[in-house]
């Protein structure tokens, strides 16, 4: 594991024969919810892994990916402060080194019903339970039971105007700064991983000349929907052979758009990811009318 500070740590975990390749490769599709964070940030970035997705917590094979990641991390502290692990740890006792912390996935950071805010505080709010839970056997605790509902994620709101390009809102758009674009495509692409998204697209005509289609959205939790009525708010693929939407992330929620002149056939929309919610939208031909869709959710 790599910092842009040149410090270089490095984590291993034991797996059984034949699995250190799949080690090794279950760890990329997950790169994107380490980039960028604080090493020093340990328990961050733990209860990152344990919750993006809930397979981190599950399987033999994950867990040695998350354990190699949490030795990597101590490995990066000690050099940075040029300090053995176990003073990081908290130094020594009865006149030796002794491990005072080891991440455990199966013990550590879960949800615990009877363990739970305002019997068992949370005081800084930062989603775990101030004391830790006794779990049953001798001297087995939870050192950081997790809050239920509680979310890492912040909210992020993105804004989208075909006018910007030139038209009357040009004030508007130096008012939202960087979370201001021209177009709904290039909004999605800048949506954050590890925030709950909203994208807020003002009424206009988006067609080819401004997307490109397919608009992909791949990333989890993302709100995309229009400020105005479907019908002033125009999502258009005349000349395009292609689906206009197409949802492959988790946990999205659409509505507000009038969708119009797909690729053949084909809704305008395609669906992949799970616990999606599409509403309010009008999916149609400009020949034939259009068909309203209410309410579809996917589980």
């Amino acid at each position: 594991m790599d910092t842009d500070e040149g410090i270089k740590g490095i984590g291993e975990a034991l797996v059984g024969e034949g699995l250190h390749r799949p080690v090794a490769e279950a760890i990329k599709p997950h790169k994107h919810y380490l980039v960028g964070e604080d090493p020093r940030n340990r328990n961050l970035i733990k209860r990152k892994l344990a919750r993006y997705p809930f397979a981190w917590r599950n399987g033999r094979l994950i867990n040695s990916v998350s354990v190699a990641v949490d030795i990597a991390l101590l490995d990066i502290a000690e050099k940075y402060y040029d300090e053995p692990v176990w003073r990081l740890l908290g130094g020594t006792s009865r006149g030796g080194p002794r491990l005072r912390y080891a991440f455990n996935a199966f013990n550590e950071g879960n949800w615990w019903g009877d363990w739970q805010p305002p019997e068992h505080p949370d005081s800084n709010n930062d989603g775990i339970v101030d004391e830790p839970r006794p779990i049953k056997g001798a001297n087995n605790y939870d050192n950081y039971p997790l809050v239920i509902g509680y979310s890492l994620y912040e909210d992020n709101v993105l804004y989208v105007d075909n006018d910007w390009i030139g038209g009357s809102r040009v004030p508007q758009e130096l008012e939202y700064g960087e979370n201001a674009f021209t177009s709904i495509e290039n909004a999605v692409n800048s949506a954050d991983p590890l925030e709950n998204n909203k994208i807020m697209v003002f009424e206009g005509f988006y067609d080819n000349s401004i997307e490109e289609f397919p608009i992909t959205i791949d990333v989890e939790n993302l709100t995309l929907t229009s400020s105005e009525t479907l019908e002033n708010t125009i999502i258009d693929g005349e000349g395009v052979n292609e689906y206009l939407l197409k949802i492959i992330g988790s946990e999205i929620d659409l509505s507000g758009f009038t969708i119009e002149n797909s690729w053949g056939r084909c809704s305008g929309i395609e669906i992949k990811g799970r616990g999606s919610v599409i509403s309010d939208i009008l999916i149609q031909e400009k020949s034939n009318g259009g068909t309203p869709l209410n309410k579809l959710e996917m589980m």
